[in-house]
C-alpha cells in the first residue's frame, strides 16, 4: 500500500471519528458504535502497512548510507530527516488507531448508561404502580 492510499484511509477513519452524533439518541450512538468498530481492522492493517513502509524505506536509506563519513548521531539524524513521511504516517496511523479505541470506549459507556437510566427508570415505574 502506498503512502498516499494509507492516508487516504487514515482521513476517511478520522472523519468518521470526529462525525457529531447527539448523545441522547441511543439508536445514533449505537450505530456509530457499530461504524467504528468496524474500522477497527482497518486501522490495524494501516499500521502494518505504514511499519511495512517505514522499514523498507529505512533499509534503503540505510544501505545507500555512507557510514564512515559521518558520527552516529548525525548518521541517525540524516536518517530520520530522510524518513520524515513514513515516520509521520507511522505515528498517524498510531494515533488514529488510539483516538477510534477511546471513542469506541467512550460510546460503550453512553450506551451502558442509558441501559442504566433504563432500567432505573423502569423499576421506579414498578415501583410507583
Amino acid at each position: 500500500m502506498t503512502s498516499d492510499e494509507i492516508t487516504t484511509y487514515l482521513k476517511e477513519v478520522q472523519a468518521h471519528i470526529d462525525e457529531s452524533i447527539p448523545p441522547a439518541d441511543i439508536d445514533s450512538v449505537q450505530g456509530k458504535l457499530v461504524q467504528l468498530s468496524a474500522y477497527l481492522g482497518l486501522s490495524a492493517e494501516l499500521i502494518r502497512f505504514s511499519k511495512q513502509n517505514l522499514l523498507i524505506r529505512q533499509r534503503s536509506v540505510l544501505s545507500s548510507l555512507d557510514m564512515k563519513a559521518y558520527t552516529p548521531s548525525i548518521a541517525k539524524q540524516f536518517v530520520e530527516s530522510e524518513l520524515w513521511l513514513e515516520s509521520s504516517l507511522y505515528d498517524y496511523a498510531n494515533r488514529i488507531n488510539s483516538a477510534l479505541v477511546h471513542s469506541i470506549d467512550a460510546l460503550r459507556t453512553i450506551v451502558s448508561l442509558y441501559g442504566k437510566e433504563l432500567e432505573t427508570t423502569h423499576k421506579t415505574k414498578t415501583f410507583q404502580t
